[in-house]
Parts: structure tokens; sequence; C-alpha cells
């Protein structure tokens, strides 16, 4: 079985910087892009006639969902870390479920649900769609974009991706196709 070298070391499991991960994920990805395009986007791209179920648009709400339940995972081994040691191994097979899951969504919204947009939207929509993001981020009470990219350049000091991207994967990480 593949684990991290950290686990198998026996490294005390990171749990402040989890949580601070886990954070960021639910309140930057969940909380302002995903909500943006579910409160703005997709409502926009109906009103133009593109089904919400099936196609892209069901596909990116699915993920969306999947993202969701990945973070919850984490979030949970975190909590179970505080008196299971073998908890790393939940949260390390959540977290890279979000990554495989993540990477594939962001494809997806670069080559197919953003050239919808753009064609079933025309240029016209941008300000509203604009304004529209601006709203959804203020109803979220979230911090600005620019804490959360302090946040994530603290997590990337700590781990840089020449430490932590490896094409290594958790058995039973990869997610069912």
């Amino acid at each position: 079985a593949h684990q991290p070298e950290e686990a198998r070391a026996g490294a005390p499991f990171p749990l402040e910087d989890g949580r601070a991960m886990v954070a960021f994920l639910r309140d930057f990805a969940d909380g302002r892009h995903h909500a943006k395009e579910e409160r703005v986007l997709f409502p926009a791209l109906e009103a133009a006639g593109v089904a919400r179920t099936g196609g892209p648009l069901g596909c990116m709400l699915a993920e969306h969902d999947h993202a969701r339940a990945a973070t919850r995972a984490m979030d949970a081994a975190l909590t179970a870390a505080e008196s299971d040691p073998d908890a790393w191994r939940t949260f390390a097979i959540a977290a890279h479920t979000y990554v495989h899951l993540l990477s594939a969504h962001i494809y997806k919204e670069n080559n197919v649900l953003f050239r919808m947009a753009e064609e079933a939207l025309g240029p016209e929509a941008d300000a509203r769609l604009l304004t529209g993001y601006a709203g959804a981020e203020r109803a979220a009470g979230l911090a600005d974009g620019p804490t959360y990219a302090a946040r994530l350049a603290r997590l990337e000091a700590r781990y840089p991706a020449s430490a932590t991207l490896r094409r290594r994967e958790p058995e039973g990480a990869r997610p069912a196709s």
C-alpha cells in the first residue's frame, strides 16, 4: 500500500494545518467559487436555455456535491485524529479524492462550461455576471479575496508543491469513475 512518507515515519498529524486547508476549501472553493456559479452563472445559463439536469450544469453541480463530501470527510478525519492516530489515512484519501476531482473539474470548467457560457450568454452578460458575483460574495459574509490569497500563501510556504505533489496515491484514494 502506498502511504505518505510522513505517515510511514510516524510523524504527528498536522491538525492545525489540516484545519486551515479544510477551512480554505470550505470557505473559498465552496463558499465563494461554487456559490457564485450556483447562485449566478448557472441560473443565467438556465435562463438562456441550458438544462440544469444532465449535461455540463448537472455535471458541475454533482462535482460540487462530491467536493463538499470530500471536504466533510477531511474535516471528520481531523476530528478523529485527536484520538485516532490512523485517521491520517482517511484524511489522505479524502484529500486525494478532492485534488483528483478538482483537477478534472477545473479542466471541464475551462474547456466546456465557460466556453458554453460565452456562447450562450455573450459578452453583454459580463457586467451583469460580475455584479451578481460581487453580490453573492457579500451575501456569503466571507473574507475578501486577498485574505484567501494570504491564507493559501501560508499553506504553500509550509507545503511547497515540489514536496507535496506526487503521482502516488493512498490505497483506495482514486474515486470511482
